[in-house]
């Protein structure tokens, strides 16, 4: 089993996890056109990639492993019903792997049926020997979080963080939670924990800004503002900066 961790793109109004997951080839000859399509699901070329997957199952439908990178694929061009039905698919014949069943469960997260999504999170949960546990806590935390359940979520997230301390979409989320509950000195942590374990990643960033500002500390927000500001960032990025300077002019 090849696994490789991905955190979603922290643009996203929540954060959650996927797992890129295939298992070796039934089929010996489908080796090296599984690897081609491997590869364009690594460089992000996802349209290739189902082409070349879609070639692949009419030789082979009855691949587990097809289905999952196909699913991947689908993932990365944001098709999330084509990743379910494809995962799904590779489920029905491979139950026992459960990186394909994660990935199932985020699809499902991301259309909003999170009890199907908890569901299938829950039968791993029931795998002690699932080496990603706190990325399975994390992500049954975001479903809660999508239905402001946050008491819930802040306990899944609690649990993820016991694992691994530093998970940065369980800290991110805990923070969204605590900023839905008002509780803005608890968001201002979350989020400070969420920038130390993910340099680099804007919205943590930005929705510490936020949590400064609810909390009546707008001098500090932005003083971190306009840090980004001097840093000259991609246009986006100074649009997002300047607006949220926009909504809290004094």
């Amino acid at each position: 089993m090849l696994r490789k961790l991905f955190l979603t793109s922290l643009t996203l109004s929540v954060a959650g996890i996927f797992l890129s997951c295939a298992s070796t080839p039934n089929d010996p000859s489908l080796g090296g056109d599984l690897e081609v399509a491997r590869q364009f699901n690594e460089t992000g070329q996802y349209r290739k990639a189902v082409a070349a997957l879609q070639d692949i199952r009419r030789k082979n439908q009855q691949n587990p492993t097809v289905e999952a990178y196909l699913g991947y694929a689908f993932m990365g061009l944001n098709d999330y019903s084509a990743a379910s039905a494809a995962y799904e698919k590779s489920l029905a014949l491979e139950p026992k792997n459960q990186d394909v069943r994660f990935n199932y469960a985020y699809a499902l997260i991301i259309q909003k049926r999170y009890n199907d999504a908890r569901k299938h999170l829950k039968k791993i949960e029931d795998d002690a020997n699932y080496p990603y546990m706190e990325k399975v806590h994390a992500n049954v935390g975001l479903s809660y979080l999508e239905e402001k359940h946050c008491n819930l979520a802040h306990q899944k997230f609690e649990e993820a963080l016991r694992l691994d301390p530093t998970l940065t979409s369980a800290h991110y989320n805990n923070g969204k939670c605590y900023m839905i509950e008002k509780k803005y000195s608890q968001a201002i942590t979350s989020f400070n924990q969420a920038v130390d374990s993910c340099q680099g990643c804007i919205d943590p960033y930005l929705d510490l800004t936020r949590a400064y500002f609810k909390n009546g500390q707008g001098k500090i927000a932005r003083e971190k503002l306009n840090t980004i500001l001097i840093n000259k960032p991609d246009a986006l990025t100074e649009a997002r900066v300047k607006q949220i300077l926009q909504e809290n002019k004094k």
